[in-house]
């Protein structure tokens, strides 16, 4: 039979609870400490992430990262196991001058806006402070001081213990909700950062305080000079005040750069809030167009890691003998123009690279939906690109699901690979068209053994394991690998798959905006994208 404890009892079970309590909160205070001190130190210590670092783009003296001149490099030392801060430490000047921005959006917004930063600061002679890659949730764009708040405040600095919260308690305590929708990473991690600091200086942030900007660089607040903006597509920017080409249609005011130079050349630090746009700088000198091109060239991923689970995948479709399609239908405005784009982009595979004729196209497609042509455009306009390997012929691959080699249907017996942002892409309606009329479609989903690697993949700063972040990589990466590759439209995720990685990875020069390639006229410097693109 339970008893009451006695009067004398009490006290020693009250004492008992106290030291239970106070034995549970010492370790949650050690564990606090011990993750604080592991975390990213910017510029103090190193980066660190458990990605692999390809022996070509290995750490450097900064001496040697913070100038113009040619990098070496050394192709005899094995590959790193732990990636380090390449740009760090810096020793700051009172001579330096400095430009950064405010990122916002999905990644290959963020690239877009990393682009533009890079050429401005090129040309006006200036170190770049560069912001974390955010993956996962995005910050979307907001008025200059509102986004300067976001991005100050999106650090995970002081919640190391959110990482570890549900080794204590199954109830995710109240800041730590929204902890475990983003990583962030140095683009350090991705692309080859010597190439790019050979073009423009590089100082990498992590910190976006003006605290930091005060103690790091000995930037004070009234040497910063702002440039806000209210909306996204603010300013568009010349680099030559004589020319009179008009605004693109969506931009609100024109800025010169020679009267940012004449008229802020003296500040210590320019900011500008958004620069996302790849119509955002009108570039009318030839050696800022090559900048441009040789910036846009060293945004490939060179993460060894990355490069050698794709090279995998790509082996096992039969290396580039076979067709990649980059598809955007998961969210926002491409969810909403999804079953247009499906039709366009299946359109333009069977009949402009399968070489289906109109006619066969219609009589496959049994879908009265998907019978009707949509309007055709011309391949270059839809984001497909040809490097000149064969469009078609029978696979090993899928044998047992092959069209008659009688039948001219034998023409879409050639593999598929698609990468996609839709969950179940072998059950989601949206791509039934592929499904039932290409006999030999593949996925990322697909590949379980190659990826499992990305399984003990952790981002040291903040505890998140990093598949999910980096899977998005991977299938533009294979799809990139292919022999020919079509993008959905309007998406800068796709157009950087097709007219840059596609090509580098042929050894192919890219292809720009505005340029003519093969006959046909590409998307021109004012093509259409998407603020909310990723």
């Amino acid at each position: 039979m339970l008893t009451a404890p006695t009067s004398a009892e009490r006290p020693r079970h009250i004492k008992l609870l106290i030291a239970w309590v106070a034995i549970v909160a010492i370790f949650v205070i050690l564990a606090f400490l011990i993750g604080r001190s592991l975390r990213w130190k910017l510029h103090h210590t190193t980066y660190k992430t458990s990605l692999a670092v390809s022996p070509n783009f290995k750490n450097r003296p900064i001496e040697d990262l913070f100038t113009h001149e040619s990098l070496t490099t050394d192709h005899s030392s094995p590959s790193f196991a732990i990636l380090t801060s390449q740009t760090a430490p810096h020793s700051p000047s009172r001579k330096d001058r400095y430009l950064t921005w405010l990122p916002h959006s999905g990644f290959h917004n963020q690239r877009v806006s990393f682009e533009n930063a890079l050429i401005l600061a090129h040309i006006l002679n200036r170190t770049l402070i560069v912001p974390p890659i955010r993956l996962g949730k995005v910050i979307r764009y907001s008025e200059f001081d509102k986004l300067h708040r976001y991005v100050s405040l999106s650090t995970k600095t002081g919640l190391e213990h959110c990482a570890r919260a549900h080794l204590f308690t199954s109830f995710m305590p109240h800041e730590c909700i929204a902890y475990f929708e983003f990583t962030m990473l140095p683009w350090s991690t991705l692309i080859d950062i010597h190439a790019v600091a050979r073009i423009v200086p590089i100082v990498e942030r992590w910190d976006s305080s003006s605290a930091w900007l005060k103690n790091y660089l000995n930037v004070s607040p009234s040497e910063i000079a702002f440039l806000k903006d209210s909306l996204p597509y603010q300013f568009q920017i010349y680099d030559d005040s004589t020319n009179q080409r008009p605004l693109k249609e969506k931009y609100l005011e024109r800025l010169n750069i020679d009267d940012v130079q004449e008229v802020l050349g003296s500040a210590h630090l320019i900011h500008f809030g958004s620069l996302f746009g790849t119509s955002r700088l009108r570039l009318k000198h030839k050696v800022n167009r090559q900048i441009r091109r040789d910036i846009k060239e060293r945004m490939i991923y060179s993460n060894q890691l990355l490069l050698d689970i794709s090279c995998s995948i790509s082996d096992s479709l039969g290396g580039s003998h076979y067709h990649g399609l980059h598809l955007r239908l998961g969210d926002g405005e491409f969810e909403t123009s999804s079953e247009s784009n499906v039709r366009l982009v299946w359109w333009s595979l069977v009949t402009g690279l399968m070489g289906l004729s109109i006619n066969e196209a219609h009589e496959i497609s049994e879908d009265p939906s998907a019978v009707a042509s949509p309007n055709i455009t011309p391949l270059s306009a839809i984001d497909v690109t040809d490097p000149g390997f064969p469009s078609s012929g029978r696979s090993a691959l899928c044998p047992q699901h092959q069209h008659s080699s009688s039948s001219n249907l034998n023409l879409l017996d050639f593999p598929v690979f698609i990468a996609t942002d839709v969950t179940s892409p072998r059950t989601n309606p949206s791509l039934e068209l592929f499904l039932r009329t290409l006999p030999c479609v593949f996925f990322l989903s697909d590949f379980g053994p190659q990826l499992r690697v990305l399984d003990t993949v952790m981002n040291e700063e903040d505890g998140l394991p990093l598949k999910p972040f980096l899977l998005p990589f991977i299938d533009s990466m294979v799809a990139a690998m292919a022999s020919r590759v079509i993008g959905t439209p309007h998406s800068t995720f796709s157009r950087f798959t097709v007219d840059v990685m596609n090509r580098m990875y042929h050894g192919l020069p890219i292809i720009e905006r505005g340029e003519r390639y093969r006959g046909h006229h590409t998307r021109g410097e004012d093509g259409d994208e998407s603020i909310h693109d990723g």
